[in-house]
């Protein structure tokens, strides 16, 4: 439950979209999020977090 919130949530939304997809779209699909998490602030804030040696200040998203 420690986790970025924002990355909770769209880790729960793309369980639900792999359900009837094949492998292939479902890498597909898990790189496009990956990617667009990756840009994130709450990414941002989640490395320089661990990179400052302290606990991250997540917002709500």
């Amino acid at each position: 439950m420690q986790g970025a919130p924002g990355a909770l949530t769209q880790t729960k939304k793309l369980i639900e979209e792999l359900w009837s997809t094949s492998v292939q779209e479902d890498v597909d699909l898990a790189l496009k999020h990956h990617l667009q998490a990756r840009e994130s602030a709450e990414a941002r804030e989640g490395i320089a977090a661990f990179n400052e040696k302290r606990p991250p200040k997540w917002t709500k998203p």
